[in-house]
């Protein structure tokens, strides 16, 4: 029997974006870094619904997995 596993683009770690020091004296260094980490953050817990989607339909129980983002 072959083990199931989630996506592997859904198991990759992606990096959470640096800051640089600009971001302490350019408002708009500083949006753009907070705004990375929002996507950022927002791709993660995306990646966080879709496995546990794929666990639910592969018999996991006792979970709340979000609905999927279209």
């Amino acid at each position: 029997m072959k083990p199931l596993y989630p996506a592997s683009a859904d198991l990759k770690v992606e990096p959470k974006p640096q800051p640089t020091d600009a971001i302490v004296t350019d408002p708009k260094a500083a949006d753009a870094y907070n705004a990375d980490v929002e996507s950022w953050g927002e791709r993660g817990w995306l990646t966080v619904g879709r496995i546990c989607r794929w666990a639910k339909a592969n018999g996991a129980t006792g979970l709340d997995c979000p609905a999927p983002k279209e």
